[in-house]
């Protein structure tokens, strides 16, 4: 099989890609596959749909497809390619999920007239470099955001958003998923997560409220948190750091409850939660074994 090759070296190649930049050369990296159209598809905020995301001078569905009962949907949620039957006119539809690691992005849709073990693999590989460009670029422009925004967000949302970490992360024995709803008027509910050498961390934060000081107070519990945990402190010591951050900088009517657990990855399967209320006088602290 011929492959262009040198679309996706310059995808691999290229340290300055914005998000039109993407999308125009997986166009030209899937045309090298033997594809008459690829399209990337991104998931949007509320995980419902699948959104397009065009190269120049293509049109298309602006409204995407939904997850539930499409083949698209089918290979975003089974995380497996999806192969349409035949259509004379089209060619043969392939859905291919695209991925940064665990956490699901969205779908590759490709076109093919013909199909084999080869046209499949380097489609495979190019959605897999699809989940890892979208990712990088998406922090060099809005194109993608904007893309998976399918109506108004609050700013406490953005914020939100923002300081989530990926939905779904996993590595070796340990996966860590989560979502948050409302998906564009979410306040001071966040979580966080990590996955280090001999530690699984989780961490669920409730601030006070539901507008942007809430989110404001969340942000500075989930900083106070990853300092704590890149410090090496343990969940004891964490909470004591996330309480100190919060009391130094709001008043005493001004709280952030907390879950905070870890999973020692090569012993037994013990969970330690650690249930917290931050920034009042006299913090709670219960510890669990689950």
């Amino acid at each position: 099989m011929s492959v262009d090759r040198e679309a996706i070296l310059r995808l691999l190649d290229s340290s300055r890609l914005a998000p039109d930049d993407v999308v125009d050369l997986l166009a030209d990296a899937g045309a090298g596959l033997g594809a008459g159209e690829t399209v990337l598809y991104l998931v949007d905020y509320a995980q419902s749909r699948l959104v397009p995301v065009r190269a120049k001078g293509r049109t298309g569905q602006a409204e995407g497809l939904a997850l539930e009962g499409t083949m698209a949907g089918r290979a975003f949620t089974t995380q497996e390619v999806v192969v349409a039957e035949p259509s004379h006119e089209l060619g043969r539809r392939t859905w291919i999920p695209v991925m940064n690691g665990a956490d699901r992005l969205g779908v590759l849709e490709a076109t093919l007239s013909e199909t084999g073990d080869g046209r499949s693999l380097g489609l495979r590989r190019l959605a897999a470099l699809a989940g890892r460009l979208v990712v990088t670029a998406g922090q060099c422009g809005d194109g993608f955001a904007l893309v998976r925004r399918r109506q108004e967000m609050s700013l406490a949302s953005e914020m939100q958003w923002h300081l989530l970490p990926p939905l779904t992360m996993a590595a070796g024995n340990v996966a860590i998923a989560g979502f948050v709803e409302p998906t564009y008027e979410v306040g001071g509910d966040v979580f966080d997560g990590a996955i280090n050498r001999d530690l699984a961390h989780v961490a669920i934060f409730d601030a006070m409220g539901h507008s942007l000081s809430a989110s404001v107070l969340s942000s500075v519990a989930v900083a106070a948190y990853r300092h704590a945990r890149r410090s090496h402190l343990d969940l004891e010591a964490s909470i004591r750091h996330v309480d100190s951050a919060l009391s130094s900088q709001f008043d005493a009517d001004r709280f952030v409850t907390a879950q905070l657990a870890t999973l020692e990855r090569d012993e037994s399967a013990w969970v330690y939660w650690r249930l917290a209320r931050f920034g009042v006088a006299g913090w709670s602290l219960t510890t669990e074994p689950v």
